[in-house]
C-alpha cells in the first residue's frame, strides 16, 4: 500500500509547466510593434438596398493610420503627402490629425478610434467586421435601428 501511495504522489508531483500566451488578435492591427492603414474604400449601407460608396479625395484616402502595440494601445493619423486644399486665409492642414488611444474588445469585436476625415474628431465605437492581416473592414451604425451603416475598408500599407 505505502509504494502504491509513492507511486501515485510522484505521478502528482511530475507536471509540466504550462506557457500562458496571451491573445494576440490585437496584433492583426497593430503587428508586432506598429502597422500603418489607409482608408481603401467607405460605404453607406441601408437594409435592402445595394451599398453606396462614397467618394473620397486622393488627399483623404492618403492619410494613414499607424496602430502601435504598446502598453496604451496608442495611433497616430497622419496627414498623406498629398494636402486637400484650404480656403484662403484659413490654416494648411496639420502633419499630425490626431494622437490617441484606440481600444478593442474582443467580446464585441468592437474599435474605437476616430476618423477625422469622415466622422470628424469623435471616437466612434466600430465593429470589426472582417481583419487579415492586410485589409481590415469596421462598420458603425448610423441609427438606433440598425437599418443604416457606414462601412470602412481599410488596407495595410506598413508593418514594424
Amino acid at each position: 500500500i505505502i509504494g502504491a501511495l509513492a507511486i501515485l504522489l510522484a505521478g502528482f508531483s511530475c507536471s509540466e509547466d504550462k506557457e500562458v500566451k496571451p491573445y494576440t488578435y490585437s496584433k492583426i492591427f497593430t503587428g508586432e510593434t506598429e502597422k500603418t492603414w489607409v482608408i481603401e474604400q467607405v460605404f453607406e449601407s441601408k437594409i435592402g438596398e445595394e451599398d453606396v460608396s462614397i467618394d473620397l479625395f486622393q488627399c483623404e484616402l492618403d492619410d494613414t493610420y499607424t496602430f502601435r502595440a504598446d502598453e496604451e494601445k496608442s495611433y497616430v493619423i497622419q496627414n498623406g503627402a498629398s494636402k486637400c486644399p484650404v480656403p484662403e486665409g484659413e490654416e494648411p492642414e496639420p502633419d499630425i490629425w490626431l494622437e490617441h488611444n484606440w481600444t478593442f474588445v474582443n467580446g464585441g469585436a468592437a474599435m474605437t478610434i476616430a476618423i477625422p476625415r469622415i466622422f470628424g474628431f469623435f471616437l466612434v465605437p466600430f465593429i470589426v467586421r472582417d481583419a487579415t492581416k492586410d485589409r481590415m473592414t469596421l462598420v458603425v451604425f448610423a441609427d438606433v435601428e440598425g437599418t443604416t451603416s457606414y462601412k470602412v475598408v481599410m488596407r495595410s500599407v506598413s508593418e514594424k
